[in-house]
């Protein structure tokens, strides 16, 4: 192998940008060994780098792809006292030009002699240091902490109202409502996601590794990530569940019909039971608890096998392969299946009203369930640098947007609060079979 891709890194206009790469070889015998030699670092902005692998397809000579490269730094062994035998350190230091055009760097070291003999040199360990004027920070992730700060303040502004409200339906009612305490979770999943980014990119900042499982004991950006993904999936829930009917359409009376209700034969009606009832999820399996559960292991699967392209030069944004179209195809069947709860929903009811909110729930629903695909593919349309940015600033807003929209519509006098069960708080039969079992969770 005579190149070896070092990494990209994103410079902001009219901001000097600088590389320092640090090098010792690795062994028992020096890398140059007294042969000849031709090791660089290379360096190659977004208009040259495609170039570059239209080259190295056709089969190229090293020698071809180094002309490319708008910066080249050659580099010579420094001994500094050491004995020939001994590991060797040497160092190379690059500035961008502030006025160059080009927003991604591509960073590859080279040694071209490797093609003109049977070369078998050590293996050389390197740190490479990028810095975009005097901040770590890329350009792509440029304004990310402020909107993160943002949102963060909007949702513990909301999140007060949230608690007062339901301590205030707590001491008046003396029930809560299951659907609440499932707000409740995704609220706060979203509101941890927050954040643990915010203190990954401030640590990020300032030392330009920030904290990731491979530089810290612990990895806030990959909680992150896990955090907002239950929080969608709760939310994700909460839309079909409701589709199905839940809250909306009245099934029991009492506690002993709830749990003694017996259960639909065919797997398309246990199917829609079980979403239209998700308490019943809590006390026995069923397709749809089977269903849920698959949906969640996919959903971090997805997640931590995204993680594994974390730094290939052809990824701008989190969701830029395979796992992340994938992901985006979940939610594309999400929404199938939203829809087909609101067409069994309304199915099953003659009441003109409910059906007009449920036509206004689905587009609403849709515009979640599709936003985050769209985002995706939109992405590619956009400038490389901008991906990243416009990709994890929207997916973020809209979910937090969500949340805020659910909590108007459970604990405000919407249209959904009057005619849902949530209205009837305080009259309905709570979760558990006996008396000892039951709590003042409000479930139909």
């Amino acid at each position: 192998i005579n190149a070896e891709y070092m990494g990209k890194f994103s410079f902001s206009h009219s901001v000097t940008g600088t590389i320092v790469g640090n090098f010792t070889t690795e062994g028992t015998r020096p890398y140059f060994e007294g042969l000849p030699h031709n090791l660089a670092i290379c360096l190659y902005d977004d208009i040259t780098w495609p170039k570059f692998h239209q080259l190295l397809k056709k089969g190229s000579l090293c020698i071809e792809r180094r002309r490319l490269a708008n910066y080249v730094q050659f580099i010579s062994p420094k001994h500094e006292g050491q004995a020939l035998d001994s590991e060797e350190h040497f160092d190379v230091v690059a500035k961008i030009d502030p006025n160059t055009r080009a927003h991604y760097w591509y960073a590859v070291m080279m040694d071209c002699y490797l093609e003109e003999y049977p070369a078998h040199p050590q293996p050389v360990l390197y740190t490479m240091t990028f810095m975009n004027g005097g901040s770590h920070m890329p350009a792509d992730e440029t304004g990310l902490k402020e909107v993160h700060l943002i949102l963060f303040i909007l949702l513990v502004i909301y999140g007060r109202f949230f608690i007062t409200y339901m301590v205030r339906q707590w001491k008046s009612a003396g029930q809560i409502h299951l659907i609440v305490i499932f707000l409740l979770f995704a609220y706060n999943f979203q509101a941890l996601s927050i954040v643990c980014e915010l203190m990954h990119l401030y640590v990020y900042d300032a030392n330009g590794l920030g904290l990731r499982w491979k530089y810290s004991w612990f990895p806030a950006d990959f909680l992150s990530e896990v955090y907002q993904a239950i929080s969608e999936f709760f939310v994700s829930f909460l839309l079909i569940c409701i589709a199905f009917g839940w809250t909306l359409v009245p099934h029991t009376s009492t506690t002993e019909d709830a749990h003694d209700t017996p259960p639909p034969s065919s797997f398309i009606s246990k199917l829609t039971f079980g979403l239209s009832q998700p308490y019943h999820m809590l006390t026995r399996a069923s397709p749809s608890t089977i269903l849920v559960v698959l949906l969640f292991i996919v959903q971090l699967s997805l997640l931590v096998w995204g993680r594994s392209y974390h730094g290939d030069f052809n990824q701008f944004h989190d969701h830029e392969h395979w796992p992340g179209y994938i992901a985006a195809g979940l939610r594309i069947s999400l929404n199938v299946l939203f829809w087909l709860g609101i067409a069994s929903t309304i199915a099953r009811t003659r009441d003109g009203t409910l059906v007009r909110f449920l036509i206004k729930f689905g587009l609403v629903g849709t515009l979640w369930f599709m936003s985050f695909p769209i985002i995706v593919f939109q992405a590619n349309f956009l400038a490389e640098y901008n991906r990243h940015a416009v990709v994890t600033g929207s997916a973020l807003a809209l979910q937090s947007m969500a949340l805020m929209m659910f909590l108007h519509m459970f604990l405000h006098r919407s249209q959904y609060y009057k005619i849902s069960s949530l209205s009837r708080v305080g009259t309905l039969f709570q979760c558990g079979n006996s008396i000892t079992a039951a709590s003042k969770i409000a479930v139909d």
